[in-house]
């Protein structure tokens, strides 16, 4: 599903948002305390949108390179394939199958980051 390359990326970005910290003096009152944790929030979510952008690069180049060495009938047996599954019900008969299937993907994700998270809390 994902390149080794794709994984050292998010890899990579996962263990920066865990290491995040900031060598700053404690705020003393608690306004500007709230400020402290917004700006880190702030930079986290950056370094988190700049991981995630590098990533969606590798994917696209891996993306665009699998479909340059797709012949011609492997392209048409996908066709074929998402044509029949529009024809057998996809034209909206079938939401309950769809909803199923796209709650497993989200739950396949989030497992298999959580995999990748547990293996940079051991390393």
């Amino acid at each position: 599903m994902f390149s080794r390359k794709s994984l050292q990326i998010c890899k990579s970005a996962i263990w920066q948002i865990y290491t995040c910290r900031e060598n700053q003096e404690q705020p003393v009152d608690q306004e500007e305390q709230s400020i402290a944790r917004l700006k880190k929030r702030a930079a986290l979510v950056r370094q988190t949108l700049r991981g995630y952008a590098h990533a969606s690069v590798v994917t696209e180049r891996e993306r665009m390179e699998r479909l340059a060495r797709m012949t011609q009938e492997e392209a048409r047996a996908i066709y074929d394939d998402l044509c029949q599954s529009w024809e057998s019900g996809g034209q909206g008969g079938d939401l309950e199958r769809l909803e199923r299937w796209r709650i497993e993907t989200l739950v396949a994700v989030r497992d298999a980051m959580a995999r990748v998270s547990r293996r940079l809390e051991d390393e």
